[in-house]
């Protein structure tokens, strides 16, 4: 992972087992969807192996490396959905709610 302004190394690991293997160039993106959003993004969820998704109950999307959780302001998460899809850079097949969504950052 590359230093940048926007997101951390701890943001983006597994909490289960410590790997962060998101390539630069999906940091690259995530960073441009921010940046099109020009609002906060607090990755609630980063990377998570197959044992971390068994264990919570999770599905497997987040495996991947391309798929993170995020926070957003109250009532933003269309928003930033519109943003990543603006872009071309990522889609949110779910908004969790009005504050978090599953973005898909697409290679």
């Amino acid at each position: 992972m590359f230093d940048n302004n926007y997101f951390t190394e701890s943001g983006l690991y597994c909490r289960y087992c410590g790997k962060i293997p998101f390539s630069d160039d999906t940091l690259r993106r995530l960073i441009r969807v921010e940046e099109r959003f020009n609002k906060l993004m607090i990755i609630n969820s980063g990377y998570r192996c197959a044992t971390h998704c068994v264990s919570i109950g999770s599905t497997m999307t987040q495996t991947t490396g391309q798929a993170i959780d995020v926070l957003v302001i109250q009532g933003y998460a269309c928003r930033c959905h519109s943003a990543a899809d603006r872009s071309a850079l990522g889609n949110c097949p779910e908004a969790h709610s009005r504050r978090f969504l599953l973005l898909i950052i697409i290679t």
